[in-house]
């Protein structure tokens, strides 16, 4: 007879995504600034994409138990439609 496997610790993933939060609060803390600053030099549909991506990564990183790589998913997400914000004032 074979011997099941252990199943995953679930503090593993816990831990891995609270350390995927740091990231994520500090790109959305810099967004957020930059979209203040920034949010009328772009399109209307850009900022709403980047507003869009910030309340998402803001629920992947303010959740019970934060999925990394959710967290990571959606922080690449964001900054790449962030990235519309520097193209407009350079």
């Amino acid at each position: 007879s074979r011997t099941p496997k252990p199943m995953p610790r679930p503090t593993r993933s816990v831990a891995a995504g609270v350390e995927a939060k740091e990231p994520g609060e500090s790109l959305i803390h810099s967004t957020e600034k930059s979209v203040k600053e920034y949010g009328d030099k772009v399109s209307e549909t850009d900022r709403k994409a980047i507003e869009d991506a910030i309340a998402a990564l803001k629920t992947a990183v303010e959740a019970a138990e934060p999925d990394a790589d959710d967290i990571q998913a959606k922080t690449q997400t964001l900054m790449e439609v962030s990235m519309k914000l520097g193209e407009g004032h350079v």
